[in-house]
């Protein structure tokens, strides 16, 4: 993979992921969290995160190779493989709300 064919997307939620979250996956709300670049060892498949809030910066870093791209999730869905693609918040300036759903290994 490169940074122009990356599997990290800008999309909308998909209708009925809400109802999935619910029912068979987990949903992380926080507050100015920050993170170390990571893979989410116990996810099953894709996440979609957003961050909202009253900030400027932020975004997820993802590291490919020897480089890092910020994707911006300001009040937009990401959609990713954080198990396959190591991943960390980025660094904001203001109050950050990120919102994230995934499944977790064991639900399908």
């Amino acid at each position: 993979y490169s940074l122009n064919n990356s599997p990290v997307y800008h999309v909308p939620l998909e209708e009925g992921v809400l109802g999935k979250a619910d029912k068979n996956g987990s949903i992380l709300i926080n507050k100015d969290v920050g993170t170390d670049f990571h893979f989410d060892k116990n996810n099953n498949g894709f996440s979609y995160c957003i961050g909202i809030g009253n900030f400027t910066g932020g975004g997820v870093d993802f590291k490919i190779g020897n480089k890092i791209k910020n994707m911006d999730n300001k009040n937009k869905w990401l959609y990713y493989d954080g198990k396959s693609w190591e991943h960390r918040t980025a660094t904001e300036k203001g109050t950050r709300y990120a919102i994230i759903y995934y499944n977790k290994k064991g639900r399908k």
